[in-house]
């Protein structure tokens, strides 16, 4: 299989794209939203690991959970709210068993 040779996008369509996966928008939302119009190159490079638009969606739907669980932390030890509570405890097991996964695959390395 020949190698995908990611293309270059400037600092302003990266950010967007941040802003986006963010939001853990898919990508036909994703190229809309964008106006994209060379789809098919788009679409490689969204799914490349190599890619910025891989990496910088990615950075994105990161951030958005680390805020989420940042404000659901906040309301669960400031306010005592039972619900914020459970629903960061919920999603840290789901991140811890993610971690797990992720170590276990770079020890087989």
């Amino acid at each position: 299989m020949a190698k995908i040779t990611p293309r270059t996008y400037d600092g302003k369509t990266l950010a967007k794209i941040t802003q986006l996966g963010t939001y853990g928008y898919a990508l036909s939302k994703v190229m809309n939203i964008m106006e994209i119009t060379d789809r098919l190159n788009f679409t490689m490079d969204f799914y490349n690991p190599e890619s910025v638009v891989y990496q910088s969606y990615h950075a994105g739907r990161d951030k958005g959970d680390f805020m989420i669980d940042s404000i659901l932390f906040e309301e669960a030890t400031k306010k005592k709210d039972l619900n914020a509570a459970k629903e960061f405890t919920d999603r840290k097991k789901k991140n811890i068993a993610q971690a797990d996964k992720e170590e276990r695959l770079y020890k087989k390395k």
